[in-house]
C-alpha cells in the first residue's frame, strides 16, 4: 500500500508540474508570483516522493503531505486538483501500512 501511494503522489506531482506550465506557453497566467511557487512546491513533492519510495522513514511521508496542502494553497486551482492526489497518495503511504498490516511473507 505504501509504494501504490507513493507511486500516486509521484503522478500527481508530475502532472500538477507540467500541466500549469504548458498553460503558461500558450499565454495563461498563474495566480501571480505565488502560482510559481505552488508550481515549485509541486515539484519538491515529487522529489520527496521519489525519495520517500527509496527510504522507508515515515518523515518523508509527513512533509509530502505538508508541501501538497502548501502547494495548494499557494499554486491555485490549476495546481490544487492534482495537489488531491498526492495528499490522498501521501494518506495511503502514512496510514496503509497501519490499516492494512505489514507485509507478510507468501507461504509458497
Amino acid at each position: 500500500m505504501r509504494k501504490a501511494g507513493l507511486v500516486l503522489a509521484v503522478i500527481g506531482g508530475v502532472f500538477a508540474v507540467l500541466i500549469p506550465g504548458s498553460m503558461m506557453m500558450q499565454g495563461a497566467s498563474l495566480a501571480g508570483p505565488w502560482g510559481w511557487l505552488g508550481v515549485l512546491f509541486s515539484l519538491v513533492v515529487v522529489v520527496l516522493g521519489i525519495v520517500a519510495l527509496r527510504v522507508e522513514k515515515r518523515i518523508f511521508d509527513v512533509l509530502l503531505i505538508v508541501c501538497a496542502i502548501v502547494a495548494t494553497v499557494l499554486g491555485g486551482p490549476t495546481v490544487a486538483i492534482y495537489m488531491v492526489l498526492v495528499v490522498l497518495g501521501g494518506l495511503l503511504a502514512l496510514l496503509g501500512p497501519i490499516v492494512f498490516g505489514p507485509k507478510r511473507p507468501s507461504s509458497t
